[in-house]
């Protein structure tokens, strides 16, 4: 029996973790464990803002993680082994605002942001049951089956709180002061739905010959979604479409395949190559939208003129809330992803070895997000020849609207469509070099990739984000949301060294990957084509003198002059850190090494900050102006000086760990 345990605790973010394993052996055929894990954390952000003005999402205030498992291991003859894992898990998340004050409030001029975080609006918890037996069979000396099953049971709980006044959206200090500003709400009431998944799998490991190992696996899995779906019969009169109507089950297949080849059978040079197709599960956030929404949400955009607004909730001006719905097609589906990868290693002497590798992944049937109640013909253009559906409202810098003629369905906020239409494609290559000796370790690798995918908005999160800007594009041009994908980082590079001194070992683990992608559009505030989403423009770049400065320090404007930006085609800076640690044995726990520890995170401190996105800013002494047809409408605006400036730090900071580690 050998107990083991490792616990930590983050000071500066109120994180408490720990984990233990029981493992007993029962016979000399036959065993039993048990492991629990649990984690505490709450968070305090103390002003310090949303990390970015276009992800307005931030972690939770407070979580719960926790997971208790056990298994049974039994060989009931020499070439049979009979194992049943079970287990239980489960997790919660609160981000309800835990301080009284403003609603989400923003500046957009200075970029500034009062109030609470915008994803202080909600809670949600999941716990799942899980099952798993698993009958193994050797045949011959080098070969085995194994057949086995999975049984999953989820529960879900989600809630988006109701809050009195929603977002707020000011110009800058003197408007708000005024009362002169824009607000939008959402809400839906609390729902919980069950999961539950079925699947069997069996699988083929052998050696065809003495240096080739071979892996063959298929599996198949039935995941059934269990809610109460009650139709909109408003919608239904609007349309004649029904939104419970969605399949609730759905097919799942896999498979793998791997293969393994030693040249020269001496172990110096592997090959190994891999393959596998991998079906998720369907994701409850879509099938929270569908059940809460359809029924008893709404939605509300407005604009504030009184001085008592912010504080006092929504001005009589505003008008009621209009129901929100969100629909789920009958294609809707898990995820489904293609891997394929082949990897060359190759012992140099008695200490070294390289690596070559590459690999391809295809994920298709991806949500996105479609907005069914915009108009299916603009009322007008930009001067640049972007479609505006809505009749856009000047008040300061900020451009919104709040009129009917945005709508499809007058009668409706909100009306969203998800549909399974999203694919992502990465391709990488990595060549990696090790060292090892008696009194040292080192390792280094470097990594060149490429992700393009058609997800908008997949990076920050938020719904706006995630709608297509409706740019104008000639025929056979590629659509204007396939592209550099919103988690692209071509370049990333890993070295780590560990020394040894005796009773004394020192380590240190170096960092680097290129910049996140954005793209040069307003700031939030501004709905240049007005479909009601502040989230989703981009910025139509100027040519010549009138981008000045701006152009000479971000490269990535000048082959995009007199035209829109392309998605993701800027990038902020390389990112680095650098962890240390050193760690003195000092005795043992029940046979188990016991090691003062003293660990360094973040030491050269990654400067992740929120950078200015916005290219063109609203004039706030100009004015919306329109053709005498209303077939052109032209917003003011100017170059943004310090685009791509740093607003402001969204790091973490350096950080301390000291405690005692036992085994592990």
């Amino acid at each position: 029996t050998r107990l083991q345990g490792d616990w930590s605790s983050d000071v500066c973010s109120s994180d408490l973790a720990g984990l233990a394993r029981l493992d007993v052996q029962r016979s000399a055929t036959s065993r039993f464990f048990l492991r629990g894990g649990a984690a505490v954390t709450e968070r305090a952000f103390d002003g310090a803002g949303p990390r970015t003005l276009r992800d307005l999402s931030a972690p939770a205030e407070e979580s719960l993680d926790f997971s208790v498992a056990l298994g049974l291991v039994n060989a009931s003859s020499r070439r049979t082994t009979l194992e049943m894992r079970g287990g239980v898990s489960g997790s919660y998340r609160d981000f309800t605002a835990s301080a009284a004050g403003l609603a989400p409030a923003y500046l957009t001029e200075s970029a500034a942001f009062l109030g609470e975080a915008h994803s202080s609006g909600g809670e949600s918890s999941r716990t799942d049951f899980v099952l798993n037996p698993l009958l193994r069979y050797e045949v011959g000396s080098s070969s085995s089956l194994k057949f086995g099953a999975t049984v999953r049971a989820s529960r879900h709980a989600m809630a988006h709180s109701r809050s009195s006044l929603g977002d707020a959206l000011f110009s800058g200090p003197v408007e708000l002061l005024s009362g002169q500003g824009f607000g939008q709400r959402t809400g839906a009431s609390e729902d919980s739905f069950g999961s539950q998944e079925f699947g069997v799998f069996a699988q083929y490991e052998g050696m065809p010959s003495s240096n080739v190992r071979l892996v063959l696996g298929g599996r198949y899995d039935f995941e059934r979604i269990a809610g109460d779906a009650a139709r909109n019969e408003e919608w239904f009169d609007a349309t004649g479409l029904g939104s419970d109507e969605f399949d609730t089950g759905y097919n799942q297949f896999g498979a793998r395949f791997s293969l393994g080849w030693d040249p020269g059978g001496t172990g110096r040079t592997r090959v190994m190559i891999g393959a596998s197709l991998h079906e998720g599960d369907v994701d409850p956030r879509a099938i929270y939208q569908v059940l809460a929404q359809d029924t008893d949400g709404t939605s509300t955009r407005y604009s504030g003129s009184s001085l008592g607004w912010p504080e006092g909730g929504i001005p009589a001006v505003a008008g009621p809330g209009l129901p929100s719905l969100t629909l789920l097609g009958p294609d809707a589906r898990a995820p489904r992803t293609t891997n394929l990868s082949v990897t060359v290693s190759q012992r140099v002497g008695d200490q070294t070895s390289a690596l070559v590798g590459a690999s391809t992944r295809r994920t298709d049937f991806l949500m996105r997000r479609r907005n069914l109640n915009l108009p299916l013909v603009p009322s007008a253009a930009d001067s640049w020849g972007r479609p505006v559906y809505g009749t856009p409202e000047q008040t300061g810098g900020t451009v919104v609207t709040t009129a009917d003629d945005a709508r499809r369905f007058a009668d409706f906020g909100d009306v969203w469509a998800l549909d399974p239409d999203g694919w992502s494609e990465h391709v990488g290559v990595t060549v990696g070099l090790e060292h090892t000796t008696a009194l040292l370790e080192a390792f280094a690798s470097y990594t060149w990739s490429e992700t393009t995918d058609n997800w908008v908005g997949a990076g920050s999160g938020t719904v706006g984000a995630s709608l297509e800007p409706g740019l104008p594009a000639s025929e056979g041009e590629t659509p204007w949301a396939e592209g550099v994908s919103d988690f692209d980082r071509p370049h990333r590079a890993v070295g780590a060294l560990t020394m040894y001194f005796g009773p004394v070992s020192t380590s240190a683990l170096y960092r680097f990957e290129s910049g996140a992608p954005f793209t040069p559009g307003y700031r939030l505030g501004v709905d240049a084509n007005a479909d009601g989403s502040m989230r989703n423009d981009v910025a139509y770049v100027p040519s010549g003198a009138e981008v000045g400065s701006v152009a000479n320090e971000w490269p990535c404007l000048d082959d995009q002059a007199d035209g829109f930006a392309a998605r993701n085609s800027c990038r902020a800076g390389d990112r680095h850190t650098l962890d240390a640690r050193v760690q003195i044995r000092v005795g043992s726990f029940g046979g188990r090494q016991a090691r003062f520890t003293i660990e360094g995170f973040n030491l050269i401190e990654a400067k992740d900050a929120l950078l200015d996105d916005a290219l063109l800013l609203i004039d706030p002494s100009g004015s919306i102006s329109e053709s005498p047809d209303g077939s052109t409408v032209t917003l003011p605006t100017i170059v943004n000086p310090g685009f791509g400036r740093s607003l402001y730090h969204t790091g973490r900071g350096r950080m301390i760990r000291i405690g005692f580690r036992v085994g592990g």
